[in-house]
């Protein structure tokens, strides 16, 4: 049976496996190492979990198939410039031969639930594009896109100027 659970001091180094994983899935994305680079995913260190683990400012919550361990999800409060609170989901991982079970949507259910303890108004996430199965699993638990971020990776003076030679060398 699927299920979700406050992590504990003992969970520590099965969420930093998990998220050595998740990391290399990530990598493998489009823009995903951009996402990586940019640190919009935080440390998952064993040191780093404990950290948040014991943080009031964040959940830290396993996913569980028969009591296994086999998925995490991480959130953090954020104060907005109003004084509300967002709750960011951070990370949410399943492992790939426990999904579609249930494990992500109990993750997900302890995040809302905490969101809402906590008074928060609203949960963000982020879902790199393509992800369609993200997207998607987000959107059944009724996150819609607020947002959308887009990107360029700047070309090299040299290849500008193959691209655009009747230019000028650059801003006046």
């Amino acid at each position: 049976m699927e299920g979700a659970r406050i992590a504990t001091e003992t969970d520590v180094h099965v969420i930093a496996e998990m998220a050595q994983r998740c990391r290399s899935e990530t990598a493998r994305q489009r823009r995903g190492i951009m996402l990586l680079l940019t640190g919009q995913t935080s440390d998952r260190s064993p040191e780093a979990v404990l950290e948040e683990i014991r943080s009031p400012e964040h959940l830290v919550l396993v996913g569980t198939y028969d009591e296994v361990p086999v998925g995490f999800a991480v959130a953090r409060l954020e104060s907005l410039h109003d004084g509300s609170r967002l709750a960011r989901l951070h990370e949410i991982y399943v492992e790939p031969d426990a999904r579609g079970v249930g494990v992500g949507g109990a993750l997900m259910l302890g995040v809302l639930r905490w969101a809402a303890e906590q008074d928060c108004v609203g949960i963000d996430a982020r879902v790199l594009p393509g992800d369609r199965e993200a997207k998607n699993f987000f959107e059944r638990h009724g996150l819609t896109a607020r947002e959308i971020v887009v990107h360029r990776e700047v070309p090299s003076f040299e290849e500008l100027r193959i691209l655009w030679p009747d230019e000028h060398d650059g801003p006046s």
